[in-house]
């Protein structure tokens, strides 16, 4: 399987949802998630390491706001995919 699932600031994914993408990770999916307020807590079984509190994480690594992503380059996978950017 070749196919990308994106979630963004989904901390917990929960009963029939869970056991679905557990096993789209299983057979080769990959599962990229970004994380937000809502992963500091009851993060489920989905994410492969602890995170680390977003605020202090930010300020540690010298950034005093969230960072964007940028456009894809042409050689990615992810090339003609709009960005979009919450204001």
């Amino acid at each position: 399987m070749s196919a990308v699932l994106v979630l963004a600031n989904i901390g917990t994914i929960a009963g029939a949802d869970h056991d679905r993408v557990a096993r789209f990770v299983e057979q080769g999916g990959v599962l990229v998630r970004f994380a937000g307020d809502r992963m500091t807590t009851n993060v489920d079984d989905l994410v492969p390491v602890k995170l680390r509190v977003a605020a202090a994480s930010r300020r540690r690594a010298g950034l005093a706001q969230p960072q964007h992503l940028a456009q894809f380059p042409a050689a990615s996978p992810f090339d003609g995919l709009s960005v979009f950017r919450r204001k």
